[in-house]
């Protein structure tokens, strides 16, 4: 968990150096929400980007993407779109104990062994009034927006958080999120969000 907080600081330092906007979310919004730090048995960090901005992360030259290098991580597309470490990540020290299998050699990277990030899509909808994610969740516009500049980890550095970090937990895991998962599930048990915007939409669809 100490290296998926490095990598936390390492990742908002690229995109701040590269102008990107990111919200932390699900588990990791959660943990940091709840206790300033990441949940201890996390098997990953979480962020949510626009579709926007992940298309311009995508779009970034072999030149622009050296801001990743410097930092020791990498930006990817893997069926999911993911931050995973390289081997220059701390110097170097990390890489030292892993184990150099072909796959390592090959990819560079290290695909669900070592600490990865997920980065969630999230779409706006043409009215404003949502940031709808992956999960169909309708988070109002103004809980993402606009992003907080958040101290974490006994404000020894600083977080983009959505605006209003408490509602948009509270839209994905229920009333009750400030209470630990007692199976301490490396990923989680995402309940399905009773805000679905497709839900939303019907309703509002037939009662109009």
């Amino acid at each position: 968990v100490h290296i998926l907080r490095d990598m936390a600081k390492a990742f908002d330092n690229a995109m701040c150096e590269l102008g990107f906007e990111y919200f932390v979310s699900y588990g990791m919004l959660l943990g940091l929400v709840r206790d300033d730090k990441l949940i201890p048995w996390t098997m990953d960090n979480d962020y949510i980007a626009t579709e926007q901005t992940l298309a311009a992360m995508m779009a970034l030259t072999e030149e622009e993407k050296f801001v990743f290098d410097k930092y020791g991580i990498d930006f990817l597309y893997d069926n999911f779109f993911r931050v995973c470490l390289t081997h220059d990540f701390m110097d170097g020290k990390l890489a030292e104990n892993w184990i150099d299998t072909n796959e390592t050699r090959l990819q560079g990277w290290y695909p669900l062994i070592y600490p990865y990030a997920d980065i969630f899509i999230a779409r706006e909808e043409a009215s404003g009034s949502y940031m709808v994610d992956e999960l169909d969740c309708a988070h109002p516009m103004h809980t993402f927006r606009p992003l907080r500049r958040t101290p974490v980890y006994n404000n020894s550095f600083s977080l983009s958080l959505p605006n209003r970090p408490e509602e948009a937990i509270s839209v994905v895991y229920g009333p009750n999120w400030r209470i630990p998962d007692s199976k301490k599930s490396p990923h989680g048990d995402t309940p399905s969000p009773k805000n679905q915007f497709s839900k939303l939409k019907t309703k509002h669809s037939t009662t109009a």
